[in-house]
């Protein structure tokens, strides 16, 4: 829960997808060059709202897992996901320790998309490097 209530983003999911700007094809290509990224290995979108970064990558990483806690934007995210074709995405509603609990999973690169000002900042950095591979890191993208 955020200081901002649960409710914060109900019925937005759909705005998003929609309106929400496209992350800028430079940025898909620094991260790419940044990380060697070739197609292997996986990648978390952490606070993914509806999946648009996690779209772009879906050609660069064998499996992409997108994290958020809340579901209207998980929902239209799977939706999302059947209209792009993007088999190797999967979706979790929650934050990251409840990922954490069911998954013991290492990541490649982790993206946190204008969403980190909403989560315990220190805390998931924290647990972020325990999950990322040797080589790998976290991406915090924002303006």
């Amino acid at each position: 829960m955020t200081a901002y209530g649960e409710d914060l983003f109900k019925g937005a999911a759909h705005y998003y997808s929609r309106y929400r700007p496209m992350y800028p094809a430079a940025l898909i290509r620094f991260l790419v060059e940044r990380f060697s990224l070739d197609g292997s290995g996986r990648m978390l979108d952490l606070g993914c709202g509806t999946g648009q970064l996690a779209f772009r990558f879906s050609d660069w990483f064998e499996r992409i897992v997108g994290v958020d806690m809340e579901s209207e934007m998980i929902e239209e995210a799977i939706r999302l996901s059947k209209e792009v074709r993007a088999e190797n995405v999967e979706w979790f509603t929650g934050d990251l320790d409840t990922y954490k609990e069911k998954s013991d999973e290492t990541f490649r690169l982790v993206t946190i998309a204008k969403a980190f000002h909403w989560m315990d900042r220190v805390k998931v950095v924290e647990t972020l490097d325990e999950m990322v591979v040797p080589g790998g890191g976290v991406a915090i993208i924002d303006n």
